[in-house]
């Protein structure tokens, strides 16, 4: 698989963590906070698979997909006629309110409005991207329409050719898509000098570009930074604007490090979760914030599915099993901490604001209206946006 066609996949396919050029992680998280004391229970019946839209909630049960509002109730319900859904296979576009649906019967992907559940078109390909490289030229799509929306010569920003998915990637965020192409190429082939290319989203126009040197590289590692690491130094720029926002050296980077908006990131000092005894959370400059400690019966694990404005994380007692956990928040200006959700009080005594069991291990399910919580006893939960 080419390094653009990854990518492109890792888009269509919703997943949390992106990653770019050859490193690095990059969230896709809803902007804003959370409203924790809003966090309830849905009821959504029986499930094979659970995911978020832009507007909503799906399911996958059995022959059927059924949307939700964030509240609950039900909106729409899918079927196809001697067929199954593939809960696998279907899978929201991030930041689009369209869901992709491959049915059992036939190749490629059908595309639904996830507002409304009507149908808008259909692929036999068994790979579909909304950003790539076609015929020479960068092509972001339309998901309602799968139309492109626009396209650009690479070779405006001296991109070397051939351009092929191999050599040219492009990563999407809400607001701006990211053109990442090497300059030239070393005698092996491994390209250099990347150049570094932001244009926004909705219309294809440039809003900055970085040409990096030799074999840097660079990460989006949240909603609104792009991190480049060149020699021993980590430079912090605005996603948006490319503005520099700080720089620190590398060699001082802990052995677990989880980006944050604005170069700033929560630091732990092992990625063996009984050797930590605090987190800190750093500044882009290296200055602490603030630090929280950790109760040596307790492992609490960050979460991808955070917010920009608050981080979550899941708890698990150390004499307790992968499904007796609970979800904590802790605001990132204070490093105060709620116990969201959980089965009963922590061993601080912090009593849940929803009880409901969750497992370690749950993957949370950020969107711009809230977050979903899958429960470990197969309910979920919502924590609307703030």
């Amino acid at each position: 698989m080419g390094w653009n066609r990854a990518i492109r996949a890792l888009t269509a396919f919703g997943l949390v963590l992106l990653v770019v050029a050859c490193g690095g992680t990059a969230a896709s998280r809803p902007p804003g906070g959370l409203e924790l004391s809003g966090v309830r229970a849905v009821e959504l019946g029986a499930f094979d698979d659970v995911g978020v839209t832009e507007s909503g909630i799906y399911t996958v049960r059995g022959d059927t997909i059924l949307g939700w509002d964030p509240e609950g109730a039900q909106r729409w319900t899918i079927r196809r006629a001697g067929s199954t859904p593939d809960p696998q296979r279907t899978t929201p576009v991030l930041f689009h309110d369209v869901l992709l649906v491959h049915w059992r019967d036939s190749p490629g992907y059908v595309a639904y409005a996830a507002d409304t559940g009507a149908e808008l078109w259909s692929t036999p390909a068994e790979v579909w991207w909304e950003s790539g490289i076609e015929e020479g030229r960068v092509v972001l799509r339309d998901p309602a329409t799968n139309r492109p929306r626009w396209t650009a010569d690479p070779a405006r920003w001296r991109c070397a050719p051939p351009y092929t998915e191999d050599n040219q990637s492009v990563l999407l965020t809400r607001e701006v898509a990211l053109l990442r192409c090497p300059t030239r190429f070393a005698a092996d082939g491994t390209g250099l000098d990347l150049a570094v290319v932001a244009l926004d989203r909705a219309t294809g126009a440039e809003l900055w570009q970085r040409t990096l040197t030799g074999t840097d590289t660079f990460v989006v590692d949240s909603a609104d930074t792009v991190t480049v690491k060149s020699g021993g130094e980590r430079v912090f720029l605005g996603l948006r604007s490319g503005e520099e926002l700080g720089r620190r050296p590398a060699g001082e980077e802990s052995r677990y490090r989880f980006p944050r908006p604005g170069g700033t990131a929560l630091i732990m000092d092992s990625t063996t979760l009984t050797e930590n005894t605090e987190m800190r959370f750093v500044e882009p400059d290296g200055g602490v914030r603030w630090t929280a400690a950790l109760a040596a019966d307790e492992e609490v694990l960050p979460n991808t599915g955070s917010p920009d404005g608050v981080l979550l994380a899941t708890l698990r007692p150390r004499s307790g099993g992968r499904a007796d956990g609970s979800l904590l928040a802790y605001d990132l200006r204070t490093g105060e901490r709620t116990h969201v959700a959980g089965a009963k009080p922590t061993a601080r005594g912090e009593e849940p604001l929803l009880t409901m069991p969750v497992a370690q291990t749950a993957r949370l399910h950020p969107a711009p209206w809230g977050v979903l919580v899958p429960g470990a006893d197969g309910r979920a939960a919502v924590i609307p946006s703030g």
